[in-house]
């Protein structure tokens, strides 16, 4: 029994989880309210006002709509931001992650608890569970970015929590019927489409293993829906599949096998750092065998190997594409907690104190050799040396628990835990609001690939048509600029040629793609387009060019290109 106190502490033990969480997530937020987000998340940002403006999620309104976002769910979320603070819409999208993740913390911690029973001697553990899992910079990462991750992880919360039964030990399925499994499991694909395997396999897998039958009234159910809104893309957009599953998935993508070596590198540092992290509550989970929890691990391997095997990871910092697996793994370590506390009970700590013994060694090992994340990694990839040391103290602190219940000690020390490793990956600094143009050239100082482009909105002016592979500042720089994504992310230039799109377009100028698509560069070297332009930069990852016509009176006009050099004509 846990003493008066500790019992009026677990009273609600997802409490604490919601306080920690408001603390780390605040301080996130504030300290880096002015930084830079992704690149492409400024996407959203152009394809909303084009929205506002013109009535149409175009990037180009030139061109009509186009399946640029991948998320559509976050795409309206992001439009709603532009419309009511156009200026600041970098600090909106920051807010609404952050409330995003918060939200999912609390949902999360509050399944969890109702999992172990809400007794306050076992209920808090599940709230230490989640407090473990979405404490990790991999997780926390996701309020500044800008991307859709962080709502991604609160639909996904609230979907699985509705989909699984919180009361495990009766051994029931899934508690919702399967029209209403699959329609939840399309918001999921709106959000993200590929974190929709999450869904679709555990309840699948938890039908299937619980009641020994086949999920088919879901799956038809789920195969309907998909075929209306997949009809309903197409209508709009003219592909039904959004423009970056053709240019990142394996044996589609066309970016060479340069960009692909690249990929593959940076996926194995990722998929091993999630592994790092994972790996205490994957230890818990695999505790107790049952449908339900052989169900959601097997709904985040779906999503892990899906990543693993058949894309090419562009822009995966920080493990970004593994982290929904984060919370259905959260989930079953939280429902095989109380039988893996009673392993321990029963047998001693010492298969626990062996697994922490391998654990150990291999992260810094991991870390030395660089193959995991580290401080010298690119500045968005950076996980330091606190992070990992944070990783091991909780890690020991969640798998060695005292034989006597102490919730207010445990989760205290947890607590202390994660925000020192979150002030140990981000230290303390002076935040700075910003407007999205100071941003614009905040962001545009820390990269090379777009030196010349604030020469370009204001030498030419009129400019029709700019080529380039990076699009974020780009394309909220050219606001009103129609701007061509070479890489065809946010153009759709399957099918054609650099030599057939620029003798028909003849752009203004044009950025040569980052110098990783050296497949790309080489094809654009060889055009007979490109040689009736002038170089305008020296020192750039994706060298400016400018029409032949143009180039004097730009040359004239800039006042930033001289201080990259200025080859000769």
């Amino acid at each position: 029994m846990s003493t008066r106190a500790d019992a009026s502490v677990s009273a609600r033990p997802w409490a604490p989880v919601a306080g920690v969480l408001v603390v780390v997530i605040g301080y996130l937020l504030v300290r880096d309210i002015g930084a830079p987000a992704f690149d492409d998340a400024y996407f959203f940002k152009r394809f909303g006002l084009n929205a506002l403006e013109h009535g149409m999620f175009a990037w180009n309104v030139e061109d009509g709509p186009v399946y640029g976002c991948t998320s559509q769910a976050f795409q309206l979320v992001a439009t709603v931001c532009a419309a009511l603070w156009a200026t600041h819409y970098v600090v909106a999208i920051k807010v609404v992650s952050a409330l995003g993740l918060w939200a999912a913390g609390v949902v999360l911690a509050r399944w969890c608890v109702r999992a172990l029973g809400e007794d306050g001697d076992r209920a808090y553990r599940g709230a230490m569970i989640v407090l473990f899992g979405l404490g990790c910079p991999l997780v926390l990462t996701t309020v500044l970015t800008g991307m859709e991750t962080a709502a991604t992880l609160l639909a996904l919360a609230l979907v699985l929590t509705a989909m699984f039964s919180p009361r495990p030990s009766s051994g029931e399925g899934p508690r919702l019927g399967p029209v209403p499994a699959a329609a939840l499991t399309v918001v999921v694909y709106l959000f993200r489409p590929d974190v929709a395997l999450v869904p679709a396999v555990g309840y699948g897998l938890d039908a299937l293993l619980s009641r020994r039958e086949l999920p088919w009234r879901y799956v038809a159910a789920l195969a309907a829906m998909m075929l209306v809104l997949l009809g309903g893309l197409w209508a709009y957009y003219g592909t039904a599949l959004p423009l970056s599953f053709y240019m990142k998935t394996a044996g589609l993508q066309p970016y060479g096998e340069h960009v692909f070596r690249v990929g593959l590198s940076a996926k194995a540092q990722y998929f091993a750092v999630m592994l790092v992290f994972a790996a205490p509550l994957s230890w818990i989970a695999g505790h107790r065998r049952d449908a339900g929890t052989w169900a959601l691990l097997g709904a985040t391997v779906a999503l892990w190997g899906y990543h693993l095997l058949f894309t090419n990871e562009i822009m995966g910092y920080r493990a970004r594409f593994y982290v929904p697996g984060v919370v259905p793994l959260i989930m079953a370590a939280a429902r095989a907690d109380l039988r893996f506390r009673e392993t321990r009970a029963a047998r001693g700590h010492r298969s626990t104190l062996i697994a922490l013994a391998v654990m150990a060694p291999a992260i810094v090992v991991g870390y030395w050799q660089k193959l995991l994340p580290t401080e010298t990694s690119e500045p968005l990839a950076v996980v330091p040396w606190p992070s990992y040391v944070g990783l091991g103290l909780g890690a020991a602190w969640l798998l060695l628990p005292p034989a006597r219940p102490r919730p207010r000690l445990e989760t205290g020390v947890l607590a202390a835990i994660v925000v020192a490793a979150t002030l140990g990956w981000k230290p303390p600094a002076m935040p700075r609001l910003r407007s999205d143009a100071q941003l614009m050239r905040a962001h545009a100082n820390t990269v090379t690939t777009v030196r010349g482009l604030f020469d370009v909105a204001h030498c030419l002016p009129d400019a029709q048509t700019v080529y380039h592979s990076e699009m974020g500042v780009t394309g909220l720089v050219l606001l009103r600029t129609r701007v061509v994504d070479l890489v065809g992310i946010v153009s759709d230039l399957r099918g054609e040629s650099f030599e057939q799109y620029c003798s028909r377009d003849r752009p203004d100028a044009i950025f040569l793609p980052h110098k990783s698509y050296e497949d790309l560069n080489a094809e654009i070297q060889r055009s007979e387009c490109l040689r009736s332009y002038r170089r305008m930069v020296k020192r750039s990852s994706s060298p400016l060019h400018v029409r032949e016509d143009l180039a004097e009176g730009f040359l004239r006009c800039a006042t930033e290109v001289h201080r990259w050099g200025v080859p000769a004509p």
